[in-house]
Order: C-alpha cells, then sequence, then structure tokens
C-alpha cells in the first residue's frame, strides 16, 4: 500500500505549552524498531511502521506503511479519506529546560533540547497543531476509487463536453464576427477531448 506522509512534530508551542527541539531528535533507536502504534497504547500490537523518518527545518517527519490488519487498515482508511488527521510522539527527554514568562517568571511549560524517539502514535486529536498527515501529497487510493465512477460516465462526460463546446464557439462566433463555428467549437472541445480519450481506453 501507499505510504503516507506525516510531519510527526514541529518545535512550535503545544497543547501542554511545551516545546520540543526539532533539531534534537535522536532517531537510532527508532528506526531500529519503527512502530507506528494507537494511541500510544503499549499493549497493543503495532499498527504500522515508518519506512522512513527524517528531520526537516523546524519538523520531523515520517513516511507511514500500515500493517495489513484489519484495524490498522480501518486507521489508514480515516487518513487516506480524510475522517483523521493527526499524530503523536512518544520520547524519552535527554535535555530540557524550563520556559518562563519573560515579564512574571511563570512557569510556561518545558522546552526539550534533545529526546530519544521512542515511538510515533495515530491519535485523533494530537498535542502538537501542526502534527498532522501532510496534505499536499498525492492520494493514489482515492484517484483509485475515482476512476471507475470516471470510466462510467465517459459517454455523458463527452456529451456535456460538446454541450459546452458548442455554447463557447456560439458565444465567440457572436462576439468576434468573422471566426467560424466549427474552428471556436474544435478549440474550446480540445482541452478535454485528451481526458475522454483516455478515460475510454481504460474502459476498453
Amino acid at each position: 500500500d501507499q505510504a503516507i506522509t506525516f510531519v510527526l512534530s514541529t518545535d512550535d508551542v503545544d497543547r501542554h505549552g511545551d516545546v520540543i527541539s526539532a533539531d534534537g531528535w535522536v532517531l537510532d533507536s527508532y528506526r531500529e524498531n519503527p512502530v507506528l502504534l494507537w494511541a500510544h497504547d503499549y499493549r497493543r500490537p503495532a499498527i504500522g511502521r515508518a519506512a522512513r523518518t527524517w528531520t526537516e527545518p523546524h519538523r520531523l517527519l515520517a513516511n507511514m506503511e500500515f500493517a495489513p490488519t484489519k484495524f490498522a487498515q480501518e486507521i489508514a482508511s480515516l487518513y487516506r479519506t480524510g475522517f483523521q488527521w493527526g499524530v503523536s510522539v512518544g520520547f524519552k527527554p535527554l535535555r530540557f529546560e524550563e520556559r518562563r514568562d519573560e515579564k512574571t517568571g511563570a512557569f510556561l511549560g518545558l522546552r526539550f533540547l534533545e529526546q530519544e524517539l521512542l515511538e510515533v502514535s495515530a491519535v485523533p486529536v494530537p498535542a502538537n497543531r501542526r502534527a498532522l498527515r501532510r496534505s499536499d501529497q498525492p492520494d493514489l487510493h482515492a484517484l483509485t476509487a475515482l476512476w471507475p465512477v470516471l470510466e462510467s460516465q465517459v459517454d455523458e462526460l463527452a456529451k456535456l463536453a460538446g454541450e459546452i463546446a458548442d455554447t463557447v464557439a456560439e458565444l465567440e462566433n457572436s462576439t468576434k464576427g468573422g471566426q467560424q463555428p466549427e474552428e471556436a467549437r474544435d478549440r474550446a472541445l480540445d482541452p478535454v477531448a485528451n481526458i475522454i480519450a483516455a478515460l475510454r481506453s481504460g474502459r476498453d
């Protein structure tokens, strides 16, 4: 199955008031046992694994593959269809300091400077607001599911495209005067013609 890319953590202030430094991640141990859990439940079997884990400026990311079990595939489906987005990290703090208000000295939370990644969990609501599935990646599963629907409607789409092209041709002819309706129609129809042809070839 297609892996899903997640932003696991960023160095933004999270809902607990803590900050996890993106350049402080220690990933060696996790890469040897790259588990994806459900809601930080260490008693349940893993629902997936990280095929790749890496850092970028200000964030930690991973490509996650889901296990071929019923529950794991159910969770994967929630992500792929947009019903769930969040993830969360379980880690062991190695170095940290307190965050305090500059004016009042009030305790705000912790700033983790170095931390060992232990596990990643699929969760409905993450502590870090930005720990989400990346929304800019193409969803091949969704496209694959949509293709048969498009194929079944190809003749109707072709008819509709022709009607739209006729309307465009009439409008252009009435405004430009000298242009032939057939030329305007063909030009208007060209952008969709290739799509219709591709759908028909897939159906055949």
